[in-house]
């Protein structure tokens, strides 16, 4: 059960990465007169900020068990395996700040600041795409291997 539960996550993530991606290349093309913000992206931020919250939780519990076999005897310090842990941890803390932070400020104001949207979507989509596809592989799924 706990394996399903995984890979539901891993799905969520993964798709809301792509999806928001997907728009973010698309957004200028598709929303060139738009006065306001597009009705996807006041549906999608609220699904990102879930997706954003889920990676948060998975990542700090990948880097406390990594912190944790880190000191047990005979642990070998790697520096790859150390940024590979410790950077999506701390990018899924900063949009778990930021991403609820921007999406309450444009729904009380109704005036959004485009520019940090641009960076907040692009990392939720490679950080999302990236994670969901390391769960999939961790819970025994053979996805994106040579």
């Amino acid at each position: 059960m706990r394996i399903v539960i995984l890979r539901l996550i891993a799905l969520y993530v993964m798709v809301m990465g792509l999806a928001t991606g997907i728009h973010v290349i698309l957004t200028p093309w598709l929303y060139q007169d738009a006065t306001s913000t597009p009705a996807a992206w006041v549906v999608m931020n609220p699904m990102n900020v879930a997706a954003a919250l889920l990676i948060l939780i998975l990542s700090v519990v990948r880097k406390i068990r990594y912190d944790r076999s880190r000191r047990e005897e005979g642990a070998t310090e790697s520096t790859v395996q150390h940024i590979d842990v410790n950077v999506p941890a701390y990018v899924a803390a900063m949009l778990s700040i930021l991403y609820p932070l921007n999406t309450i400020q444009e729904a009380v104001s109704g005036d959004s600041i485009l520019d940090i949207w641009y960076y907040l979507d692009a990392a939720l989509a490679v950080l999302g795409t990236a994670v969901g596809i390391r769960i999939l592989r961790g819970t025994g799924l053979r996805i994106f291997y040579d």
